[in-house]
Order: C-alpha cells, then structure tokens, then sequence
C-alpha cells in the first residue's frame, strides 16, 4: 500500500512546529526535501529530540512518513520565508536545489532561524557558472551566487580541443574512428531529444564527441582557481552577516544527500539579525542626531549611545553581544530631549522593535 501525505494548511503546520518548540524539541528544515525523499528523522540520523521537517515546492510521489510536516511552497517566495520567521535550530539546503535559490538566499534564510546559536549547512560553491564577453578576471555575484568566468578562457579552450579533434581524425585509422563513434552514441543518453531536427542533433553530436577526445588528451578546463575564488567570495559576503562561518573542504555533505562525492560545505550561525534591537523611523534636522538610553542589550540610563544611520529615515541601534533578556530604551534627540511623556520601550529578546518616534 502506498502512503499519502497528510495535507496539512501552512497553518496547520505552523501550529505543529509551534507545539513542538513549547515541547523543548529541535527543529530542523530540510530544504529541497520531497514527500517521498527521506529525513534524517527516516534514515537513522537524527537525534532523539529532533523534529526534522520538509520543504519544498513539489510535494509529489508516495510519502516516506505520511505523518511527516511538509512544507509546500517556493522558498524564493520571501513573503512566505517571514511566515517560518524563528522557527528551525537548523537548516539544511539539499544539493539538488542549491543552484535554483535565488536573492542572497542564506541571508533571507536567516528569517527562518530560531537563535543567534542556530545554523544552517549549503554548499561552498553550487557549481553556477555563467561566461562574461566584458570580463577581464572571475566576478562573483553575491545576489545569485553564480560566478562569471571571462569568455576570452573558453574561447581559447574551444580551439584548442577543435584542434585535438583535428589531429585525432588525421592520425587515427578509419576503423578505430568508427568504433570510437560507435561507443559514444552507444554511451550517450539521447532520451531528451527526440523533438530535436536531425541537424541540430547531428551538431550537439559532434561537439560532445569534441569534449570526449580533448578530454582523453587532458584537455579541459581546469576551474579550480575559478572555484576557490567563488568559494572565498561567498565567505567573505557571508561574514557580513553571520559571526560565524565555517568551511568544511571536501567532505561527505551532512545527511544522506543526493550527491554522494566529497564537497565543499559551509556552517553558518549568529546572524547579526539578532543583534538588531531597534529601528527608528525618524526625519532628522540637519545638525541633529537620535541616541537610545535604556537596560540591557550594552545600554545604560546614564549616556546614551548614538543610532546608526542607514539611510536618510532609519536609524538601528545593534547590540555587539546576544541578548537572551528584555530591553527597555527610550529614544532622545541630540541626548537631551526625549519623547513627550518620557516615553519607554520594552523588546524582547530575538526580536526587533520598529518605532516612528515623537520628538
């Protein structure tokens, strides 16, 4: 008998997660993780108190464990992110789908962990290539975590293996040729392009069979360099937000994984996200600057500490330590004047107050 998921709401799996946090369990999220693919929770991996759940945007095939909390949306979605806003004390993005995240997707995931502690695991470089005709050297994009490599490379590469060609078909005889060909159609997966006109075909042909002789040869692309420089660009973009970030160099990928060879993986932690105690939305006087005085999170009610600017209407106050107790502040203009009512705030710990003061 076939198992079937238990369709839940998102609400209803909110309310489950909810409860299991109240138990004291361990949540973990298994980005890129279907009904039918198991947990760890499924293959003897996890922990007795670990609650592992779900996500992604099928929810298709027969369920592992129909009493599982799958979570079925797109986690580009960011709107949807925010609903998960503090819930996991891990999370983990699959190999298989690292490559389709888009927008700086471990910070927005950062949304979805429950304490400064808390961690996520995604692979060092997901393999995004792409060849830039204005490139001089390797650009990494920080939004899609693709690399662009200079076109001017694979040119030159292309050349060479058309002239490896060239000289195979010139030195090897005639029969060995046709075996050659022979072996590599009977190789070749051609199960995707039966809608294919036969001479386009007839060409994606010739160029694979082009990479598989230069190849024999040793001639290829070495991208290691390519791939370092990815990978320490992605750690330098990361240390922005997360205090922590450690690099694990060609290990096995954490958790039965759809990739079983050696690779590079990341653990990041302590997002600086909960270290942000206050946003003020405030129009400030030229010549004039916002402080907060308070308790808690490095404040004091004796001198108050000047907010950050971030933009022309938004200021944050950032404790340099986790805060694991409230904190009460008020907000003063040039650390004299304070709201009418010498109003106080009151924020718990892990969240952010957002205020427009009356100044």
């Amino acid at each position: 008998m076939i198992a079937t998921l238990k369709i839940n709401t998102l609400d209803a799996s909110l309310k489950r997660i909810d409860a299991y946090q109240e138990q004291g369990k361990t949540l973990c999220l298994f980005v890129g993780r279907t009904p039918a693919e198991k947990l760890p929770s499924e293959t003897g991996e996890a922990n007795p108190n670990e609650i592992w759940v779900s996500g992604d945007i099928s929810d298709t095939g027969p369920a592992i464990n129909p009493d599982r909390i799958h979570l079925h949306f797109d986690f580009n979605e960011q709107r949807l992110i925010e609903k998960l806003k503090r819930k996991f004390d891990l999370i983990v993005i699959d190999l298989a789908v690292a490559h389709s995240l888009r927008d700086d997707f471990a910070n927005r995931f950062s949304e979805m962990l429950r304490s400064f502690e808390s961690k996520m695991i995604l692979e060092a470089f997901s393999g995004l290539m792409a060849f830039d005709l204005s490139a001089y050297q390797p650009r990494f994009d920080s939004s899609s975590y693709m690399l662009f490599c200079p076109l001017s490379a694979q040119l030159e590469l292309i050349k060479k293996k058309e002239a490896c060609l060239e000289n195979y078909r010139r030195v090897t005889p005639q029969d060995k040729q046709q075996a050659d060909w022979q072996e590599f159609l009977k190789a070749r997966d051609e199960s995707g392009y039966s809608h294919w006109p036969q001479d386009a075909l007839d060409r994606d042909r010739e160029v694979a069979f082009m990479h598989l002789i230069a190849e024999r040869e040793g001639i290829k692309m070495d991208d290691s360099h390519s791939v370092a420089f990815a990978v320490q660009e992605l750690i330098s973009h990361l240390k922005k937000t997360f205090a922590q970030v450690e690099l694990k160099q060609d290990q096995p990928y954490p958790y039965k994984n759809s990739l079983h060879k050696p690779v590079s993986y990341l653990v990041v932690s302590q997002h600086h996200s909960f270290n942000e105690i206050v946003k003020v939305y405030f129009s400030l006087p030229k010549g004039h600057h916002l402080t907060i005085r308070g308790k808690g999170a490095g404040l004091n009610w004796n001198q108050g500490i000047p907010l950050q600017q971030v933009d022309d209407v938004t200021f944050m106050y950032r404790s340099s330590t986790p805060v694991d107790t409230p904190v009460e502040f008020k907000i003063l203009l040039d650390d004299e004047r304070g709201e009418k009512g010498d109003i106080l705030y009151r924020v718990e710990p892990g969240s952010t107050a957002e205020i427009v003061p009356n100044l």
